[in-house]
């Protein structure tokens, strides 16, 4: 059964889940996106803090690098495609990293 199909057929979740369950999962799923939106402000201060003491060496040979990686895998169909997920990868790992700092200077670890 397709889910269009699932929301036809049980007009409201409590079939699913039941209310109780839908309003706590609701809370969880609130929680989460609030928690992505504050370690993305604070990826994107710690990522602005770093940026501004890169010298214009350092800034240009980060630039350097994009593009390689942008003329290997993101300008050409069927570039390096197991460069990007490695970078996607790394971006998730430092994601993380940022959760656990965060959660570190909050206190909660």
């Amino acid at each position: 059964m397709i889910w269009s199909d699932a929301l036809t057929t049980h007009r409201s979740t409590e079939g699913f889940l039941g209310s109780e369950r839908k309003s706590v999962m609701e809370r969880q799923v609130a929680e989460m996106m609030r928690a992505y939106g504050e370690a993305e402000r604070f990826l994107e201060a710690e990522r602005a803090e770093w940026l501004s003491r890169l010298t214009p060496h350092e800034a240009r040979a980060l630039s350097e690098q994009l593009y390689a990686v942008w003329e290997r895998g993101g300008r050409r169909a069927g570039g390096q495609w197991d460069a990007l997920d490695r970078l996607q990868l790394e971006e998730l790992v430092a994601v993380r990293g940022a959760f656990a700092r965060l959660a570190h200077a909050r206190g909660h670890l």
